[in-house]
């Protein structure tokens, strides 16, 4: 027989930095969304149970059953939602991130970590510019979507766009002095051209580049500027570092 060590393992992921569950505003509007939608359903029920005792209208018990059976059903969809976000969360550790959704844990360390997506506002004094992460790229190429929204987004957005960037930057400049473009999304970088939807622009034409809000705005010499979403810009963060330099 085989005795048990006493020790519990080490997490491979490291120690936990911060947790993030789904916001509660965003489970309480699901609650909110699915009462109101069970009460009309009950109500369209009442109401085609209230006629059989008057003179039956066919055409309108068929319509309040429908509408019954629609309320019903978002109703169902709301409050289940609202169960499957009670059970999702994320947790940041030293080396990576671990994602649990439903009764599955998965872990994404940083050093997998190839592209990060998301949203990006605009700095405020000397910090780096805040924003959320949407999603995750990894070295086999999976795409692992996180739960959203998620509490205190901003923090989790900068611990895991900081915790990748070296990485990330470096994989983008080593295709670039290869000849080759990177590609951000709806821009492409290379290191003569940014590409921008598709137009392309020479990086000697650029004379500005800033964020706004959640968009980036592109300003190209003798051109009308372009704005381009920055959830359609994936590790925006590393564009705006390469055309600095």
């Amino acid at each position: 027989m085989t005795a048990q060590s006493p020790y519990r393992t080490a997490d491979p992921l490291g120690a936990v930095v911060s947790e993030h569950s789904v916001a509660r505003v965003q489970q309480s509007i699901r609650v909110v969304l699915g009462l109101f939608c069970l009460v009309v359903a009950i109500d369209c029920v009442w109401l085609g149970i209230w006629t059989r005792f008057g003179d039956v209208n066919v055409t309108g018990a068929i319509v309040s059953g429908v509408i019954a059976l629609v309320f019903f059903w978002l109703s169902w969809d709301a409050f289940s939602q609202y169960a499957q976000a009670r059970r999702q969360r994320v947790t940041c550790h030293e080396h990576g991130v671990r994602i649990r959704d439903k009764h599955r844990d998965h872990d994404v360390r940083f050093d997998d970590v190839t592209s990060v997506g998301g949203m990006l506002w605009e700095p405020t004094g000397e910090k780096a510019p805040a924003g959320t992460v949407l999603w995750i790229d990894d070295a086999e190429g999976a795409r692992t979507v996180l739960p959203s929204p998620l509490s205190n987004p901003h923090e989790f957005g900068e611990y895991v766009r900081r915790m990748t960037f070296d990485k990330r930057r470096l994989a983008a400049q080593a295709r670039i002095a290869n000849g080759d473009e990177t590609r951000f999304g709806a821009c492409a970088l290379g290191a003569l051209v940014l590409t921008v939807n598709g137009e392309v622009f020479s990086r000697g034409e650029i004379e500005k580049v800033n964020l706004s809000s959640r968009w980036l705005a592109i300003k190209p010499r003798s051109h009308a500027q372009r704005m381009v979403p920055t959830e359609q810009i994936p590790d925006l963060d590393v564009m705006l570092a390469l055309l600095e330099t």
